[in-house]
């Protein structure tokens, strides 16, 4: 249950409006609509078809279906996940996968965006695995502004929400235009000169072997490192995980410098990186080693490209080093190795840059939000 609060007025407020918010129940501003008639049938979904299929968790979208009966458009409402408790606030035509994704309608001209931020705020009740149905929180008390206010707090959010959403929309075209051009330098379609304009010989084939030593990390307990870097442990580690690349941590000894790494095992077998500088990986991580100028991001890149196609699927995915060793690919000399990944350094840091102002403009609009509501 929401922990129940003497507060009636928030701590940032537009000019023009006072006074206390009204108490209102969930029931009091919220219709619960059960889709069913709303669901898709259809288990093939497709980005090339139009309505989206929703579902829960971070994906939110599942996919997209080429059903156009019963599509939902009385907009915008918010969906809420009877087993995850999640809410999404949605102003597009749409299906859902399952009845457990509940509609909600606002009553009484009550703002949909407003009462999403709202509803975020609710804690319900804990209880194993099974559904919450929205319907039995109907009774829980919220704290909403008169209509007006309502009108101008979502008038703020849909101009900040228009703000987070133009920096995704760059970094995804930065992502297009790096997925575009690593095609057609991989392809040859792109080539770089040398510092005197001239052609760069021809690219040859190679097995990775005949490049480099192949190796692989050690053992290592996740306790004995650090989360972040402090002054004894101090070099990376990585692992096969998902998360920050790879990145688990930090650790007081390192085993290699400047090389390319690979996960062996598990569901991102057969993911290669470059990592630059002093660092440490476990043993599900092989490891490329050459100091003539073979390990950068550009190699790296262009095998992660192939390696997918020479993982074994049999059980838990693999791509051991006898495997990883024997592939070919074609590589330009050195010298344009290393403008091709100076370039490819240059779209990266672009990228990390919008990442990050991304995540400080969630960041800014998390804290406005505790000001601007109850």
């Amino acid at each position: 249950m929401k922990t129940p609060s003497t507060k009636t007025t928030p701590t940032l407020r537009f000019p023009g409006f006072s006074g206390a918010w009204e108490e209102k129940k969930l029931g009091e501003v919220l219709k619960f609509e059960q889709p069913t008639k709303y669901i898709v049938k259809s288990t093939e979904y497709n980005d090339v078809y139009n309505t989206p299929v929703l579902t829960a968790g971070k994906s939110f979208i599942l996919g997209y279906t080429n059903e156009t009966d019963n599509i939902f458009n009385d907009l915008p409402v918010i969906i809420f996940d009877d087993f995850t408790t999640a809410t999404q606030f949605v102003d597009f035509r749409f299906k859902v996968k399952s009845s457990a994704m509940k509609i909600l309608k606002t009553k009484d001209n009550n703002n949909a965006k407003v009462i999403f931020e709202i509803l975020k705020q609710v804690k319900y009740e804990v209880g194993g695995h099974g559904r919450h149905w929205i319907s039995k929180y109907s009774h829980i008390k919220v704290q909403v502004p008169k209509q007006n206010e309502q009108n101008k707090i979502a008038e703020f959010l849909s101009g900040v929400d228009e703000w987070i959403d133009n920096l995704k929309k760059q970094k995804e075209n930065l992502e297009s235009y790096k997925k575009g051009m690593m095609q057609k330098i991989f392809s040859q379609e792109i080539r770089f000169k040398d510092e005197n304009g001239q052609d760069f010989a021809d690219w040859e084939e190679k097995r990775v072997k005949d490049i480099f030593e192949v190796t692989r990390g050690d053992v290592l307990a996740v306790k004995n490192t650090d989360l972040l870097p402090n002054l004894k442990n101090k070099y990376p580690v990585y692992s096969s995980q998902t998360k920050d690349s790879g990145l688990m941590g930090y650790y007081d000894k390192y085993l290699y410098e400047d090389a390319i790494t690979w996960t062996t095992d598990g569901a991102n077998a057969g993911d290669v990186n470059f990592r630059s500088g002093k660092f440490y990986c476990t043993n599900v991580c092989g490891v490329l080693i050459n100091e003539k100028g073979y390990s950068n991001k550009f190699t790296a890149k262009l095998l992660n490209s192939v390696t997918r196609n020479y993982v074994s699927y049999v059980g838990n995915p693999k791509l051991m080093n006898n495997v990883m060793a024997q592939i070919k690919i074609k590589l330009p000399e050195v010298q344009e190795q290393q403008k091709i990944a100076e370039f490819l350094g240059s779209v990266d840091n672009m990228l990390e840059l919008k990442q990050k102002q991304i995540a400080c403009a969630e960041e800014w609009k998390r804290g406005v939000m505790q000001g601007v509501f109850v």
